[in-house]
């Protein structure tokens, strides 16, 4: 699976290094999330983002990345640290678009893949265990605007779904995503997401019991943001933005995960900056604290969950 991820970075290697007919976006950036203030474990989640962006040729056709190196660290009185591999790649071609009630849906089909890769170790830092998941498929999108302010979009995909536990059964997931945004003013925006999936396995013991379960499981995100310039200057910006979420997960109860449902809302306060240094080079950064932080699981514990967030990273634009 790891000559994957490299035939999957040389091809982006190729992408960027050619000349490009229409446009190439490339972000690399780093996040580090603090969440010491509320876990026991003390931990601390790190996730750079190698490369993340589109090309975008002149007849439609989209090549989408986003490579991720994730890596947990924990406290030393003898939890594990976690580290691993957060992929996915696309391939997507536009389609007619379809004029109704009078809007216009503009539609595309790709192909899909998502590959998660995790390596635990122990305090001594010998390898523990290792996790592996691949997900290929195909996806259909269905994108339109509503009126001056909202977009609507829905995509509509299926994947073969490889999960490497033990005995491992393939399955075959149905899913459905579908997104609201709406773009007030300036500084106003917001954004409503509801997904789900049909499919998976149940975790019976330490083996699968997995092919043809039909749980529903899905997830729900609210956002509201709001965003204002404290300064600002040809090519620099450094400005102030708040995020008030909601998010609820819920997965079907033979789905292996269902005792992880949670709910959870929060405000999280910032400041960041842009400062481009050519015009299709730019740097950005970012900092803020979660408040007012509340998340309810699935096994009927709540507790806040507050944490610092802070982001620094460069885009390239062409």
């Amino acid at each position: 699976m790891k000559k994957r991820i490299a035939l999957l970075l040389a091809g982006v290697s190729i992408v960027s290094g050619t000349a490009l007919a229409a446009s190439f976006k490339l972000t690399d950036e780093i996040k580090i999330n603090d969440e010491t203030n509320y876990r026991s474990d003390e931990r601390i989640e790190t996730e750079w983002t190698i490369a993340k962006g589109e090309y975008k040729a002149d007849n439609g056709f989209k090549l989408k990345f986003d490579i991720d190196r994730d890596d947990i660290n924990y406290d030393a009185s003898g939890y594990e640290d976690h580290e691993g591999w957060d992929t996915y790649f696309a391939a997507y071609y536009p389609l007619a678009s379809v004029e109704l009630a009078g809007l216009i849906f503009k539609n595309e089909i790709g192909a899909e893949m998502y590959y998660d890769q995790e390596d635990s170790y122990d305090k001594n830092g010998s390898t523990q265990a290792e996790k592996e998941e691949t997900e290929l498929g195909l996806a259909l999108k269905i994108k339109t605007k509503l009126n001056d302010i909202t977009t609507w979009s829905t995509k509509l995909w299926t994947r073969n779904v490889d999960y490497e536990k033990g005995t491992t059964d393939d399955d075959v997931l149905y899913g459905i995503e579908t997104t609201v945004g709406m773009d007030f003013n300036k500084s106003w925006s917001a954004e409503l997401e509801v997904d789900g999936f049909w499919g998976g396995y149940s975790d019976s013991g330490s083996t699968f019991a997995g092919d043809g379960i039909d749980s529903f499981n899905y997830e729900v995100f609210a956002y509201l943001n709001y965003v204002q310039d404290l300064y600002k200057r040809d090519d620099f910006k450094l400005y102030f933005a708040t995020e008030f979420a909601a998010e609820y997960y819920a997965q079907g109860d033979d789905y292996k995960d269902a005792k992880e449902d949670y709910a959870t809302h929060y405000m999280m306060p910032g400041v960041g900056f842009k400062y481009g240094v050519t015009e299709s080079v730019a740097f950005h950064g970012w900092t803020g604290y979660k408040v007012l932080g509340e998340i309810a699981k699935g096994d009927g514990t709540v507790g806040d969950n507050n944490e610092w967030e802070s982001v620094l990273g460069f885009k390239v634009t062409m």
